[in-house]
């Protein structure tokens, strides 16, 4: 519920350190003075009201409004506190865990203290003990079932983050892999036109390669690869042997054949 009056606007830290008076029992009579004499209280009452101050009926009213939503706030704020205290001692071997989890460990070491109650004295034998009974049972069974829904539920999510977690990881390696190969087949993507390219031109002019390449986008020729793969093809030739350049000539054989009548 929103609260309009002359405390309610006052600044928060105000509000705080008059409800901490108010419950260490300060009487009205030191309270109104002390507030009126605030510069950020005359602000506010400036402001909003008129400049009239702030009255002890204004504060009684307060400590029936304000103050108690202050003290069940307080309350809330203790009470778990406690909770979370009591519920990290039945955790410490388990490392952190959320408060949800501590406030259901906490659920369920009632329940069970409050069956072992019911059965201190023996089974009980009138029929509300035992439907007292019955329905601790069936709460606690209500209870087990959530908890393990929960842990279930849990389990599923961590599995869900590590698939997440591993996909993350393969396609940053992807990408990585990507990047480095990138430049690589850019090169081979090239060479390889560039081989298609020469093999088109062999039968051609340099002036007709240069016409060829302009028309697919590719950057002119200066011919020196033309001189190169000639000189290539060149040293594939088998060269002539010793005993090949000093082979007699046949006719001259027949030439120097004696006379068999002489």
């Amino acid at each position: 519920m929103t609260r309009n009056g002359k405390i309610a606007r006052l600044p928060r830290e105000i509000r705080d350190l008059l409800n901490e008076r108010i419950r260490d029992g300060e009487p009205g009579t030191k309270l109104v003075p002390w507030l009126n004499g605030i510069s950020e209280v005359q602000e506010v009452l400036e402001a909003y009201f008129c400049d009239r101050p702030i009255t002890e009926q204004n504060l009684s009213e307060w400590k029936q409004g304000g103050y108690q939503d202050w003290l069940k706030h307080q309350e809330s704020v203790e009470w778990m506190r406690t909770i979370s205290e009591e519920a990290e001692e039945l955790n410490q071997e388990a490392g952190q865990v959320p408060v949800s989890d501590r406030i259901s460990s906490m659920v369920g070491l009632l329940l069970g203290q409050m069956i072992r109650n019911q059965l201190k004295e023996g089974l009980p034998t009138k029929p509300k003990q035992r439907q007292d009974l019955l329905e601790l049972v069936k709460e606690f069974s209500r209870y087990r079932k959530g908890d393990h829904r929960a842990s279930a539920l849990k389990m599923d999510l961590e599995d869900r983050r590590e698939a997440k977690e591993r996909q993350r990881k393969q396609r940053e390696a992807e990408e990585k892999n990507r990047k480095e190969n990138a430049a690589f087949n850019q090169f081979a993507k090239a060479m390889s036109r560039e081989v298609v390219v020469r093999a088109w031109a062999e039968g051609m002019t340099l002036e007709q390669e240069n016409q060829m390449r302009e028309f697919i986008g590719m950057s002119a020729s200066d011919g020196s690869w033309r001189k190169k793969a000639e000189e290539e093809r060149a040293s594939m030739r088998p060269r002539p042997t010793q005993s090949d350049r000093i082979r007699p000539d046949p006719t001259e054989s027949k030439s120097i054949q004696p006379d068999p009548t002489s």
